[in-house]
């Protein structure tokens, strides 16, 4: 592969993956119902709003608080992506059961390492004072908590130290080698 090449793959990852956060980001910011008043809400509100979703809603209705017409992009955004390394790696058009293969890992695999990020940037700030009056702080919490909590319940803090961040982030990278790798690598199988 020439640098050309390796330079355009890390262009195309970087600009699709942090899109796809994006998107995730803001499906979860929703189905939390976090304040999007805050300005971290705001910010991820005006990225993903044009020029996908807007057209999107008027035909892709969501339900009992879910908004699949973000899903529906995200998983748009993964295809796109996928046929865009493959055309620049190997030089062919994909099948069409390996592209839906590998969008339903690589979504699960989105999905995962934003709750890790989250629950790694959420525990970091736990540690600076006076930064849990910060609204960023506020919205990581609001995502967090959902995943943290059960694990908070089972695991209580020893000695004023909560450790549910780093059994999560455990568990969420047992998630992504057991789960979403193995759907990745089965959608090169075809």
């Amino acid at each position: 592969m020439t640098a050309i090449n390796s330079a355009l793959l890390f262009l195309i990852n970087l600009t699709f993956d942090l899109y796809i956060m994006a998107l995730l980001l803001r499906f979860f910011l929703q189905y939390q119902k976090a304040d999007f008043y805050n300005p971290v809400s705001q910010a991820v509100m005006q990225i993903t709003s044009k020029p996908f979703l807007k057209p999107l809603r008027k035909i892709i209705p969501g339900y009992y608080g879910l908004d699949f017409a973000i899903i529906f992009l995200a998983f748009s955004v993964l295809i796109v992506k996928f046929i865009l390394i493959n055309i620049i790696t190997v030089h062919y058009l994909p099948n069409i059961f390996s592209i839906i293969i590998w969008s339903i890992g690589s979504f699960i695999e989105s999905v995962l390492s934003l709750y890790f990020w989250c629950i790694i940037i959420s525990a970091i700030m736990s540690f600076i004072p006076n930064f849990q009056f910060n609204p960023i702080y506020g919205v990581f919490n609001k995502l967090t908590n959902p995943v943290l909590n059960p694990i908070r319940k089972k695991i209580p803090a020893f000695g004023g130290f909560d450790f549910s961040p780093f059994i999560a982030c455990i568990l969420i990278t047992l998630l992504q080698i057991l789960i979403s790798q193995p759907i990745i690598n089965l959608a090169f199988s075809f």
